[in-house]
Order: structure tokens, then sequence, then C-alpha cells
């Protein structure tokens, strides 16, 4: 999780100095073919991981589970 975590910290970091009109402009970014940057963003980042859960949950409950087994 403090990876998941990095990653968005740092992917905030990016984002923050871009102004809001940049962020939803479906104009403004011509290598998006209309679409606004902040739907690019969106689906590379959390709606992305929601497409994925089931796997993802799966997998946490395995690292929980080894990590619980390696620490007794």
């Amino acid at each position: 999780m403090r990876t998941m975590r990095d990653a968005y910290q740092r992917l905030a970091d990016v984002i923050e100095p871009v102004a809001d009109e940049d962020l939803i402009a479906v104009d403004r970014w011509q290598w998006l073919s209309g679409e606004a940057l902040v739907e690019t963003i969106l689906w590379d980042s959390s709606r992305h991981y929601d497409a994925h859960r089931e796997h993802l949950e799966r997998l946490s409950r395995i690292a929980v589970t080894q990590s619980r087994l390696g620490s007794t």
C-alpha cells in the first residue's frame, strides 16, 4: 500500500501546478484528441484500479497473509 500511496503523491505533485482550466478543457491538449486531461488522469489512476479491484483485493489479501506468516 505504501507504494500505491507514494505513486498517488507523485501524481498529485505533478498535477498540482496545472491550472484547473487546463485540466478540464477538452481542446487544451491536442495529443488527447478532444478529451480533458482530468479524464485521462482519472482513467489511468483511480478508475483503472476500480476496473481491477477484484484482482487487487485478492493480491492484498495474499500479501497480508504472507506478512502475518512471516512475522510469527
